[in-house]
């Protein structure tokens, strides 16, 4: 009877030795598992770039037509969502089609179908660009006063050919060159500062060459 219960206690101590073992081992194991994989990290995927859409191509006849007409009937919403969802060049084409259709420019009609804010909108986007730029920069300057915020985001955030381009047009829709513009509506250092810009030779290139600026 002595020796069975001895041999139970042999075979409780082997089996609590094993078990001892087997918890050593997955400690072992787990005190030795890779970062990498412990905490696994997921491959970025490269962010695809955003391709440009291309513009949606419009029958310039037939939608003339259409503008006609609700121009004609005085939809105002429709008219202001066409011109919205066109870019400038179909715009400026939009115009010549539109004139050589029924004689009358766009703009003039417009400017008599509406009013307010949604009127300076709409007639501004029917500017060319570089026209647009000019007149802002003139109605910075015009009456009292001077919105040197916007004078100085038309000058500042130029190109070199932009600007030249501007300079250029400026008096032929206002009979004064840009700098006389400015000389007469500001002053000191400000002043100055937008004269040498207009008349700089600044470089279109984003990324100049520090070496050349020294």
């Amino acid at each position: 009877m002595e020796n069975n219960n001895n041999e139970k206690r042999v075979e409780i101590q082997i089996e609590e030795n094993n078990n001892d073992q087997i918890q050593k081992n997955r400690n072992f194991q787990i005190q030795h598992i890779p970062q990498n994989e412990e905490n696994p990290q997921k491959e970025e995927t490269p962010e695809k770039e955003e391709t440009p859409t291309p513009e949606k191509e419009i029958n310039p006849l037939s939608e003339a037509e259409n503008i006609k007409n609700l121009i004609q009937n005085s939809e105002k919403s429709k008219v202001v969502e066409f011109i919205c969802k066109l870019s400038n060049e179909q715009r400026q084409k939009f115009k010549e089609i539109y004139l050589s259709s029924f004689g009358t420019e766009l703009n003039k009609e417009l400017d008599s179908l509406l009013s307010g804010d949604v009127k300076k909108l709409i007639l501004g986007l029917l500017m060319p660009k570089i026209d647009f730029d000019a007149e802002q920069i003139y109605l910075s300057m015009k009456g009292a006063g001077t919105d040197e915020d916007v004078l100085s985001e038309m000058i500042a955030t130029k190109t070199g050919r932009q600007l030249k381009k501007i300079k250029d047009r400026y008096p032929e829709l206002h009979d004064e060159t840009l700098e006389k513009a400015i000389n007469g509506d500001t002053s000191g250092d400000y002043q100055r500062i937008l004269i040498a810009m207009i008349q700089g030779e600044r470089s279109d290139n984003p990324y100049p060459n520090s070496q050349k600026m020294k």
